[in-house]
């Protein structure tokens, strides 16, 4: 096998179907490159419509195709495209942001701080590249909340509590500290969250970063409540309140199985938790598309300040897109092409 066809062909790549705007095989075929964000299960991802956007606009004649693929085949996966000569790079979204990294010959400061990359592509001499672009893009897609409420200090001192640690909640914890916010840390496993803040301070010092005071530390779910109540700002990066934990608030513990009194449980612990909250405090949630979620419902209905993925999402887009694609446009050009691909017109 050499090419991504010969991989489709056999089935290890399937073209994802729910991706709005998604490439066809088709596509494939007539392009003259392609990039190729890999998911573990088809879902309904904005990179495909994104890329493709700009593509058109800036007239190159590549598509984005996002494939769903068993991340246990990575290496095989990534064997075939080294050899496909149309493949300039793409993603690695759920269930590849951390395999990708052993797959790389060029690892990015960001992905390598965290052990996990969003963003591959094909330099000029044949090397795979990875980086992260998940945690600035989310700082940049809530920078206007923040500079409403903070336009002196912004993030500075801020208290940020994320809950989770895993391939978007390293990214973003890591984000809010070198921005001089102090982080906490919540997850299931309790150590992983440990692990996360010890490596975050640790990057800290290595790196020597201009912020001094700065604290992250790592908690278990039974610190939501207390966190909560101090947190400045609260950014869900579980699975709690998509797909199967859709029912869930993120700011509460959520015992399985999904029944009637597991879930009501955890929605009036996750109510208590959001009303004890400043009401200056910002609630985003990264598994959110429309504000849809428990715990991005209960926020607004106290009247505090909410934000989806949508933001999150467009921002990184940018930033790989402009990775994958070094002086193709300047940035302002790329964001207004995709804000406009979601519906948001940009002030030119």
């Amino acid at each position: 096998m050499h090419t991504v066809t010969d991989l489709i062909a056999t089935g290890i790549l399937r073209i994802a179907r729910e991706p709005p705007g998604n490439a066809t095989v088709g596509d494939l075929a007539t392009s003259a490159g392609y990039t190729i964000p890999l998911i573990a299960h088809d879902y309904p991802a904005k990179t495909a419509v994104l890329w493709n956007a700009a593509y058109r606009a800036v007239g190159l004649s590549c598509v984005n195709a996002m494939c769903v693929a068993n991340p246990g085949a990575l290496p095989s996966i990534i064997e075939v495209l080294r050899k496909d000569p149309r493949y300039l790079g793409g993603g690695a979204g759920v269930g590849f942001k951390e395999a990708v990294m052993a797959q790389a010959d060029v690892i990015g400061m960001s992905a390598a701080l965290m052990g996990a990359a969003n963003v591959l592509w094909m330099d000029g001499d044949g090397a795979l590249c990875v980086d992260n672009t998940d945690a600035d893009g989310f700082l940049r897609g809530l920078a206007p909340l923040v500079q409403e409420r903070w336009p002196v200090s912004g993030l500075g001192k801020r208290s940020v509590l994320v809950l989770g640690a895993g391939g978007a909640g390293g990214p973003i914890a890591l984000a809010f500290a070198r921005a001089g916010a102090n982080v906490a840390i919540v997850n299931r496993s309790e150590e992983k969250a440990r692990r996360l803040a010890a490596r975050i301070s640790e990057a800290r010092v290595a790196h020597r970063w201009p912020v001094l005071g700065v604290v992250v530390r790592g908690y278990g779910e039974h610190a939501i409540a207390p966190l909560a109540r101090g947190a400045d700002i609260v950014v869900n990066t579980t699975d709690k309140g998509k797909g199967s934990l859709a029912a869930y608030s993120a700011l509460a513990p959520a015992v399985l199985p999904a029944t009637d009194e597991n879930v009501s449980q955890n929605l009036v612990q996750g109510e208590q938790a959001v009303a004890s909250m400043s009401r200056s405090a910002i609630v985003a949630d990264i598994a959110a598309f429309g504000g849809q979620t428990p715990m991005l419902q209960h926020a607004a209905t106290r009247g505090l300040a909410t934000q989806d993925a949508l933001p999150m999402v467009v921002e990184q887009a940018i930033d790989a897109f402009l990775l994958v694609h070094r002086g193709i446009a300047d940035r302002a050009s790329i964001a207004r092409i995709m804000w406009d691909a979601v519906g948001i017109k940009q002030n030119a």
